[in-house]
Parts: structure tokens; sequence; C-alpha cells
């Protein structure tokens, strides 16, 4: 493996190997937690239960990442307005 230099000595193209494993480390999990949250989120302004209900159901889609929204729809608390 060579290594490519710049003017100043440093490494070149070093920060795609950083980039890479940030993405995978903080990019595809975060991605995965929106997919999963917001469309829960939004069945849960479509259902018709009580507030307390809702609240409490809210708070767990966002506190519990992926399982809190997957428990929301297999669970379906209420019915449609």
């Amino acid at each position: 493996m060579t290594w490519k230099y710049d003017a100043n000595r440093r490494v070149v193209g070093s920060m795609g190997m950083w980039f890479v494993f940030l993405l995978s480390a903080y990019g595809v999990p975060l991605l995965i937690y929106l997919v999963f949250k917001l469309p829960a989120l939004c069945y849960l302004r479509r259902r018709d239960a009580d507030e307390t209900s809702r609240a409490v159901w809210a708070l767990t889609i966002v506190a519990v990442p992926v399982m809190g929204a997957v428990a929301f729809v297999v669970m379906q608390p209420g019915g449609h307005r």
C-alpha cells in the first residue's frame, strides 16, 4: 500500500476511512431510528385515544428507539379518527 502526500506532508485520502466509520457508527443507526419513529408518530396522531395514552405512547416511541415504534404498530392502541 502506498501513501499519497500533499504539499504539507499530510496523508491525502485518509478522511475517507473516518467518514465511512462515522457514517456507519452514527448515520445508519440514526437513519433506522428515524425510519421507525417518524411513521409511528404520524400514525399516533391519527389514532383515536385519550391524551394521556397518546402522550405515554409518544414518550415510548421516542425514548425506546426502535422497539417503541414496533410495539406501537403491533399493539395498535385506539381506533382511527
